[in-house]
């Protein structure tokens, strides 16, 4: 098969408009990636990764690898609600490199792809009142026929990641996300338990984008302001965790770890705590039951020099964690285990000291069950017995966690 590509652009630090980097070339199954000359000699240009500086000749080409796409090029990519979309609309499957295509404007990060090395895609993007988006989408979740005039809607494809229905959505002229219901939901409503969850990570300390919950057609609709995005038009860099390292998408399952990650930012942090603030979005993960930590949800900033920590986000308790809370990310010595003692098991790598590490779980769980129940009346969900016990099912095995309540059972603190 012929090969086809297109051109990468990308908006560095600071800057109001695109720069010409490089070229993804399609090979039918897999692409690969190489800086543009211009690029190369741009003494403003980023390497778009940490441990893979801009060179010339032939080290400046990126390969395929097991995956379709470079890491740092699927990161931005849409996800399986895009190909479902699109396969919905244009009656077909659309393989990696047309999905890619497909949002152009909206997607996440700093990258951008478009036929033409003279000029960056141009943004024709429609603009769509909130109604009319949450309308469609559920159109097409359901499977229902769309009003041919709101296809326009996704004339550009959804062009953000993962498996649920969501949307770019313009709020007084700023970016956000929507995350809607979806007809295959059970329990309790998604964009509620994700708002839940955003809530209790903002009472400990966590950095969340801004999000509130709102209805339309009917439904929660959780709205979350993209992170990825400045003032001006400006944008950041981003790298998943799967890309940071160097994992294919069957690699991260097996591999993916909070304590590799630690080492990345401890090595190139733009802040001095980094990994400790990346402890606690682990020991967050664990204390709620968030087994769905994998390593596309976790997103990091560079800026060619530095990491860092992006918000958190995704942040919902799962209700199968209380059975056998296993993490979608290895934490410790134990595997994927989610418990307190796993957490604190390789505490020296996140640059704390035991006893640092254990007064973060006890200020942590501290609040958490200070403030959980509020949390749930916030965004309307019923206090049932499965979202008590996903929360926290990991706190009664460890002293560390039990303070005040030494030797009293840590489940009932929070009435389980």
């Amino acid at each position: 098969m012929k090969a086809i590509g297109s051109y990468v652009w990308i908006w560095l630090p600071g800057d109001g408009n695109p720069t010409l980097c490089g070229f993804l070339r399609w090979q039918g199954r897999a692409a690969d990636f190489a800086y543009v000359k211009s690029y190369q000699t741009n003494a403003r240009a980023i390497s778009v990764l940490p441990d893979w500086p801009i060179a010339k000749g032939s080290d400046s080409l990126y390969p395929a690898q097991d995956d379709a796409l470079p890491g740092f090029i699927a990161d931005v990519a849409p996800g399986r609600w895009a190909e479902f979309v699109l396969e919905r609309l244009n009656g077909a499957k659309a393989n990696a490199y047309e999905r890619l295509l497909q949002g152009v404007h909206a997607q996440t990060g700093a990258l951008e792809f478009g036929p033409s090395h003279r000029e960056p895609p141009a943004d024709d993007s429609n603009a769509f009142d909130f109604e009319t988006i949450a309308s469609a989408v559920a159109d097409l979740d359901a499977e229902r026929p769309v009003d041919p005039r709101l296809r326009a809607v996704f004339r550009h494809g959804p062009s953000l990641g993962g498996r649920r229905p969501k949307a770019t959505i313009a709020i007084d002229g700023e970016p956000w996300i929507g995350k809607f219901c979806s007809v295959q939901d059970r329990g309790p409503e998604p964009p509620r338990m994700e708002a839940f969850g955003l809530t209790l990570a903002r009472d400990c300390g966590l950095d969340v984008p801004d999000f509130k919950l709102v209805e339309a057609v009917g439904k929660p609709v959780l709205l979350v302001k993209r992170f990825d995005r400045q003032s001006g038009g400006r944008r950041h860099h981003v790298l998943s965790a799967r890309t940071l390292l160097n994992l294919s998408e069957r690699q991260s399952l097996i591999d993916g770890s909070y304590v590799s990650i630690a080492q990345q930012l401890r090595r190139h942090g733009l802040r001095p705590d980094e990994a400790s603030r990346w402890f606690d979005r682990m020991l967050f993960n664990v204390a709620i039951g968030n087994t769905d930590d994998h390593p596309l949800n976790h997103l990091f900033g560079w800026d060619g020099r530095h990491l860092s920590l992006m918000p958190a986000f995704d942040l919902e308790p799962q209700l199968s964690a209380a059975e056998d809370r296993l993490h979608e990310m290895v934490i410790g010595r134990a595997g994927k285990e989610g418990s307190l003692e796993n957490v604190l098991s390789q505490h020296a790598e996140f640059g704390l000291r035991r006893d640092q590490a254990e007064e973060r779980v006890q200020r942590m769980l501290a609040v958490i069950r200070s403030n959980w129940r509020q949390a749930l009346e916030m965004v309307d969900l019923p206090d049932t017995s499965s979202v008590r016990y996903a929360l926290m099912a990991s706190a009664r095995e460890h002293p560390a966690t039990r303070g005040d309540n030494e030797g009293e059972d840590q489940g009932a603190s929070m009435s389980m």
